[in-house]
């Protein structure tokens, strides 16, 4: 049976008619969706199997709503399909697979993200086709391999140098697990790298107020406290009589919206907002009927957030020398005046994050290194990992703005310490590497050349929240669950029994914790490489990540295991990588030299993870000079 639009049937017979190498085959089906539907499509005839592995990422770099693949062969669906699948994105509506048999054409499969009136409309044109929703995953995943793009264009602006591949171990990192640390060359720009993710996919505009417990409302006539409260409502008790209320912080925004939209002032009688309210509000005339208690909630809202500056989504903290307990990051409250509490830009931020879960923040610890780290940060380590709640004062008086307890840490809540090593500093504690993901940052010769031809200041503010439309997407994704698929988890589980096995002989080995953030952060590594990504660039980054950074201590300490897992990383002498830690074979060390030149080099073609074995010889060559080595280098 023929298509029942005899216009669409015609641009698709332009297209598989047209000559291959006419850019303007796929005109007349733009033509089509556009007077149609008002949307932007795109068509390719696909006519073998070995172009189904290219098309669709030709066709989806575009990011039309609607793309349609036209094939002569049913062996072209499959490899089409799959490639399809690792490359969707979020602004994709529906996409068509058609069978061009010679005569006719014929829609074999719809994939659509939603029902819409496109969808209808070719559901319609031929009812018995197969039907395959999008998974909202490969949405995602569309989304977050867009926004990496998005980044990279971004830092072009602000005159920051990051190499390409950082971006999705940076991202990976933060969705793996939320707290990750930057080492590296001093003046390298680990701060304003932070800075710039920050900056771009947040957005500047204030944080909706919200009320805290103990908090006290005046309405017209009665007085109102908080006696509780979380990120989405709000309980309201009069002292007089101990009656409660429980109010949504959705109606009283929406009191808030029509107090703003007609001028009402405080003057203005409950009742005659609570009927402008009444005409556009979702909720019940029984909800909206509670008006002393809304009026009095909406007024100390609006009075609380006109203070005329903006809640921002990040804090850059420089840690100081003399911090000395989790004070420095949580606060505490006032001796003098049990009624007040003295806040930090790191609390302020966590309680901005605690009542906007839905958009990303970040607090930026600068120069973490420069006092001990366990003894302010253990506290907020705890409560990263176990989920418990953290007291923040207890006994006295409520403290209006500020919670006796933080109840879990937000999950929309990133960690970015950076870390310089000099006589000031101090060497990270194995509970806080466990903890974290650490990313060495270098200049090479080229970077610095391309930075004397022009040398420019950094420029955040031309990329200030021109990423926040990812934002939400970034925060859900935190919350999923790590998946792998079968071949995957073999591959890890194989090399990381291998890379057990090496550190167990040397009293190194990992725990449950390390094993589980490494598989979480493969799963976010595929989703972010797209179709070009590899198992072996992900464990590359874990063993560089979270292997290396424990290994630290003299060269009799440190040194057998380097020179194991130097040979792990190389196809040639992986099979040797246990007898590599005596020492006893010179071929076996990754810094031999034949004819006073280096024989392994991190960039050759027998070398399975350079970056790992990169930074092995470094540390291992720091041990031979200096009797001492450490991930983390001047």
């Amino acid at each position: 049976m023929a298509l029942q639009d005899k216009e669409f049937e015609q641009a698709l017979i332009a297209l598989v008619t047209a000559d291959p190498r006419n850019s303007q085959k796929h005109r007349e089906v733009v033509d089509w969706f556009d007077k149609k539907f008002k949307v932007e499509g795109r068509a390719s005839f696909v006519t073998e199997s070995k172009q189904a592995y290219n098309r669709p990422i030709e066709q989806f770099k575009h990011k039309n709503a609607c793309v349609v693949f036209v094939y002569p062969d049913d062996a072209v669906l499959p490899p089409l399909e799959a490639t399809a699948t690792k490359n969707i994105y979020p602004e994709l509506r529906i996409l068509l697979f058609v069978k061009y048999s010679g005569k006719r054409f014929r829609i074999e499969k719809i994939w659509a993200c939603a029902k819409n009136e496109i969808y209808d409309y070719f559901v319609a044109m031929e009812p018995a086709v197969e039907v395959i929703n999008i998974p909202a995953a490969c949405v995602m995943d569309g989304a977050l391999q867009a926004m990496i793009e998005s980044f990279r264009s971004a830092l072009s602006v602000t005159h920051l140098s990051v190499r390409d591949e950082y971006l999705a171990r940076i991202a990976a990192s933060l969705l793996a697990k939320g707290f990750l640390l930057f080492t590296g060359l001093a003046g390298s720009g680990k701060t304003k790298i932070a800075q710039a993710l920050a900056c771009w996919i947040t957005n500047a505009k204030a944080v909706k107020a919200r009320l805290s417990i103990g908090d006290r409302l005046q309405s017209d006539r009665v007085k109102y406290v908080v006696e509780a409260a979380d990120s989405t409502s709000v309980v309201l008790v009069q002292p007089e009589t101990g009656t409660k209320a429980s109010f949504p912080y959705e109606l009283i925004d929406d009191w808030i919206r029509i107090i703003d939209e007609f001028g009402f002032s405080k003057e203005t009688a409950a009742r005659e907002i609570r009927d402008k309210v009444a005409v556009s509000t979702r909720f019940s005339t029984q909800q909206n009927s509670f008006e002393s208690h809304l009026k009095a909630a909406a007024f100390h809202l609006i009075e609380r957030s006109c203070g005329g500056t903006t809640a921002a989504a990040y804090a850059v903290v420089p840690v100081g020398a003399d911090w000395t307990s989790n004070e420095n990051i949580i606060g505490y409250r006032n001796a003098l005046d049990e009624s007040k509490y003295v806040t930090t830009p790191a609390l302020e931020v966590v309680l901005r994050a605690s009542a906007d879960p839905g958009t990303p923040y970040f607090l930026i610890l600068d120069e973490m290194n420069l006092s001990h780290v366990e003894r302010y940060f253990s506290d907020f380590l705890s409560l990263m990992e176990s989920d418990e709640p953290l007291a923040l004062y207890t006994g006295g008086v409520d403290i209006p703005g500020i919670p006796r307890v933080l109840e879990r840490f937000p999950r929309n809540l990133f960690v970015i310490g950076t870390v310089n090593v000099d006589e000031t500093t101090y060497m990270f504690s194995p509970k806080v590497l466990d903890r974290s993901n650490a990313i060495e940052f270098r200049v090479g010769r080229d970077d610095m050349a391309d930075f004397l031809s022009s040398p420019s200041p950094v420029n955040l503010g031309a990329v200030a929240g021109k990423g926040a439309g990812f934002g939400q997407a970034f925060v859900e994704a935190a919350g999923g669950a790590a998946e792998l698929e079968d071949a995957e988890r073999d591959a890890l589980k194989s090399e990381m029994l291998e890379i057990f096995g090496l550190l167990e002989k040397s009293g190194l080995e990992y725990g449950y914790r390390t094993a589980k953030e490494v598989a979480r952060f493969v799963h976010y590594h595929r989703r972010l490489g797209g179709a070009g990504w590899t198992i072996g660039s992900a464990i590359d980054a874990q063993i560089c990540q979270k292997i290396l950074p424990k290994i630290h201590g003299s060269y009799r300490k440190a040194g057998p295991v380097l020179r194991a897992l130097g040979a792990f990383c190389r196809e040639d002498l992986k099979a040797d990588a246990a007898k590599a830690m005596s020492g006893s074979v010179a071929e076996l060390d990754p810094l031999y030299e034949k004819d006073g030149e280096p024989k392994y080099k991190p960039g050759d073609a027998n070398t399975r993870y350079p970056v790992s074995f990169d930074k092995v010889q470094r540390m291992l060559r720091r041990a031979i000079d200096d009797g001492f080595t450490s991930f983390a280098e001047a």
